[in-house]
């Protein structure tokens, strides 16, 4: 193997630095790519949980006693089961 000459050392950081460069441009462009895609699904998320607020909001102000009934009735199946898990039994 002959020894490396300064130009061969030269030469070599050069294309290491061009491998380098080319490996930040593409860490880059995905990190934004990632950054547009989670931005657009945050939107999109914002947006449907707006939607069912409405809607929700609908439902309530169209059928309010099936509302407070359903409310109730989920109440009183969460408080049973509280009760249930949290109970001391003697």
């Amino acid at each position: 193997m002959k020894p490396m000459t300064m130009e061969d050392v030269t030469e070599r950081a050069a294309e290491f630095g061009g491998c380098m460069s080319q490996m930040k441009d593409e860490v880059r462009a995905k990190v934004e790519t990632v950054q547009r895609d989670v931005t657009r699904n945050l939107r999109r998320a914002k947006e449907k949980t707006e939607d069912l607020l409405e809607e929700g909001r609908h439902e309530i102000k169209t059928h309010p006693l099936a509302a407070v009934a359903t409310f109730a009735v989920a109440g009183m199946v969460v408080g049973f089961a509280a009760g249930m898990l949290f109970s001391r039994r003697r």
